[in-house]
């Protein structure tokens, strides 16, 4: 695997890797602007701007970007996060030119139309209704509410359909595009089954025309006391509850790779566990699982399961109680095992699907000025000992302050 990685005049980051043997090429262009960076009065404006990126450039309409790629066989998808936004396109490597001519288009030139703004509202507004009912959305969208009390992490990724997305205007979404969407706020990674020289050619072809002023994003590490908090909602239409617990961890930091590692594995154990206890024991829920999720400006733990509305008190003291038997060390060298093999082997897996490692390394990137860190955080994976996790569980985990979140039918 070659790897290469240039800085092109105007600023933008190309990291182009060369892996023999892959038929794909995965593109991942990131801008570091997600929901944290959003004014609250329009929250989800990152999320529609993603959207509208998609709908036409000044040569080309949505049909023609549609066809475009369907003609290719390729496949395109974007995603936004709290602090990154991510376009992706993978194809064959023989249509990598093709491709790079379509997202560079896409980012550079897209004209936001009116028109297709007022229609577009439509489809995210009824995306955000189907996120309600998805349990993984559930845990990104509901449980920071209740982990933080001034984080804007505790914004939903696609805001609120009836406070903010109904109010958002495509002047606010402009105004995003025009500020952030620039070089100097990118990285594009090209990664797959062509020549590094070939990819930053391309890069420097169809990006070197591509310059905006940029004005650096400041974020702010946002201090505060996890408390015990509970929120509960009920929603019409849910036939089961939703349950999420959720502890405040620390914001990325260089020096504390082993701390990050360790959460990795304490979310994997925890995962494994609530599944044996609450699924596979008790047959109470089909969906009981855990994640950590680290950001470069705060991070958090989370558990979360869905269950019968009559078994929510017993799933909840479930919870608890594996939370708090793990706070007190109650943990094996065969679940550490476990664990480890449950995190290192998709992450290498991973590496043979060429557009989610691009996409991984922007991410890494973007959050973490390292676009390999994910590797080096599996390194202290590996390493990590039995003593090292019980002493992260007792600091990060207090049954005593945590939120609780729950989603029940109405």
């Amino acid at each position: 695997m070659n790897t290469v990685l240039k800085v092109l005049p105007n600023g933008l980051q190309v990291i182009a890797i060369e892996v023999p043997g892959l038929q794909s090429v995965g593109i991942a262009a990131g801008v570091k602007y997600g929901s944290i960076d959003e004014n609250p009065r329009i929250n989800g404006s990152a999320h529609f701007l993603e959207h509208m990126l998609y709908k036409g450039t000044k040569k080309r309409t949505w049909q023609d970007i549609s066809n475009e790629v369907r003609s290719l066989g390729a496949y395109q998808n974007a995603m936004t996060d709290f602090e990154t936004t991510t376009f992706m396109m993978q194809s064959f490597k023989g249509d990598i030119a093709k491709s790079m001519d379509i997202i560079s288009d896409i980012i550079k030139n897209s004209t936001i139309p009116q028109n297709e703004f007022d229609l577009e509202k439509g489809p995210i507004m009824n995306e955000n209704l189907m996120d309600l009912d998805n349990p993984m959305r559930f845990v990104f969208d509901f449980l920071p509410r209740v982990i933080y009390k001034k984080n804007p992490a505790r914004m939903p990724v696609s805001g609120d359909n009836e406070k903010t997305v109904k109010y958002i205007k495509r002047s606010d979404l402009v105004n995003i595009y025009e500020k952030y969407y620039t070089p100097k706020n990118m990285l594009l990674v090209i990664y797959g089954g062509i020549s590094t020289a070939k990819s930053l050619a391309l890069a420097k072809r169809w990006f070197s025309d591509f310059d905006r002023e940029y004005i650096p994003n400041q974020r702010k590490i946002i201090s505060e006391t996890q408390v015990k908090t509970k929120i509960s909602e009920k929603r019409p239409g849910l036939k089961s509850t939703l349950i999420g617990i959720g502890f405040k961890c620390n914001e990325f930091d260089q020096k504390k790779i082993e701390e990050h590692a360790s959460l990795e594995i304490i979310s994997e154990i925890l995962s494994n566990n609530l599944f044996d206890e609450i699924r596979e024991k008790k047959g109470l829920s089909y969906f009981s699982t855990a994640s950590y999720n680290l950001y470069s400006t705060f991070s958090f733990l989370s558990a979360f399961s869905n269950t019968k509305p009559e078994n929510k008190n017993e799933v909840i003291d479930i919870m608890l109680g594996t939370l708090e038997k793990m706070q007190n060390g109650k943990i094996s060298d065969e679940e550490l095992r476990r664990a480890k093999k449950g995190i290192i082997i998709p992450y290498l897996l991973g590496k043979e699907k060429s557009l989610s490692s691009a996409v991984d390394i922007v991410n890494d990137k973007l959050l973490f000025n390292d676009p390999f860190m994910s590797k080096k955080i599996m390194k202290y994976v590996n390493q990590a000992t039995l003593n090292q996790i019980k002493k992260y569980s007792a600091k990060f985990i207090n049954t005593d302050a945590y939120g609780l979140a729950v989603i029940e039918p109405k």
